[in-house]
């Protein structure tokens, strides 16, 4: 099964779902003690959703192996069964501690997605002078 996982950086492009899962990503579970922050159950594979605002351009056009498999859904659910809202992105909850928290955790988990996406880029370069 494939799940999708919102490819945009730009925050005011990103609905309030997308921004809690981007959130969730990044924050532990407030249920167990032993999850990092929500990822996939075993067997389910997580894509980048269509909407990408990447200088990379549309790096689906070259397809994949796995082209015929259909995406359900976004992330919703994690490994250890909770939920977004169990992985510090509750929007009403967030507000309603501090102004601007939930904002405030989505500009992080944004920055955050960033860096991620470079730090892969860097890791898969090997410079032609090597080779």
């Amino acid at each position: 099964m494939k799940v999708a996982y919102p490819a945009c950086n730009i925050y005011d492009k990103l609905s309030p779902s997308l921004l809690s899962l981007k959130i969730a990503r990044h924050s532990p579970c407030s249920i167990c003690n032993d999850c990092p922050g929500l990822h996939p159950p075993p067997r389910v594979k997580v894509v980048l959703d269509e909407h990408s605002d990447s200088s990379l351009g549309n790096l689906e056009q070259y397809g994949s192996d796995d082209e015929d498999e259909e995406i359900s859904s976004y992330l919703e659910v994690c490994a250890c069964r909770h939920n977004v809202n169990d992985h510090g992105a509750n929007k009403l909850e967030l507000d309603s501690l501090e102004k601007g928290e939930f904002a405030r955790r989505g500009r992080v988990a944004i920055r955050l997605d960033e860096f991620l996406q470079v730090r892969i880029l860097v890791s898969s370069y090997t410079p032609s002078h090597v080779l």
